[in-house]
């Protein structure tokens, strides 16, 4: 009898141990489980909200770069234009005023774009959920900033579409005031060249 009871109380002794050891190795409750996960969800999701920020500051980068060259290329190249057909006679009073406005388009594109990335830098650099709401902020402002960046991209597009082209236009109706030799530095082609 004696050696029942002690083999009871040390069988007992062994399934409280085993059932306290079970309980450590295990979540407390659901609740506890559901709220480690919903934190780990959290910082993957803010490690890839930081991902994405930095794709998006490296993406228009590369396309700010190529926007801006080719506005100045077309830029440079106008002036060009312009210097040859007035050394030929041909009135450019309106051209080199289209040039000067296309120059400060694409002045105001560029600062427009720096205000952006500079928004976009300063949101990387807060936590997406640590912030109370500051994180939303700063992004929300890059989002309107990029809309401004964007319309000024368009302005610069109708611009050149209607005002340039139509200046490049009346110039093929104009015959120049006097001729400084017998054959025109920039032919009318190449000014049909560039309004198409």
């Amino acid at each position: 009898m004696r050696r029942t009871a002690l083999t009871v109380i040390l069988v007992s002794a062994i399934m409280v141990t085993t059932t306290m050891a079970a309980a450590d190795a295990y979540p407390q409750s659901r609740a506890e489980e559901v709220k480690e996960r919903r934190e780990e969800f959290q910082e993957e999701r803010a490690d890839t909200v930081q991902k994405r920020i930095e794709l998006v500051i490296t993406r228009f980068d590369n396309n700010k770069d190529r926007h801006i060259e080719t506005y100045k290329r077309v830029s440079s190249r106008l002036q060009e234009i312009a210097d040859a057909l007035e050394a030929e006679g041909y009135d450019v009073v309106r051209i080199r005023g289209d040039y000067r406005e296309l120059d400060l388009k694409i002045k105001k594109a560029a600062t427009d774009y720096a205000a952006f990335i500079k928004k976009l830098e300063e949101a990387a650099e807060l936590e997406p959920g640590a912030s109370d709401g500051q994180f939303a902020q700063v992004l929300q402002e890059a989002r309107s900033l990029l809309r401004v960046f964007r319309e000024d991209i368009l302005d610069i597009s109708h611009f050149y579409q209607t005002v340039i082209r139509k200046d490049l236009e009346d110039l093929k109706e104009q015959t120049p005031a006097e001729s400084s030799s017998r054959e025109p530095a920039t032919p009318l082609l190449a000014v049909a060249r560039v309004v198409s």
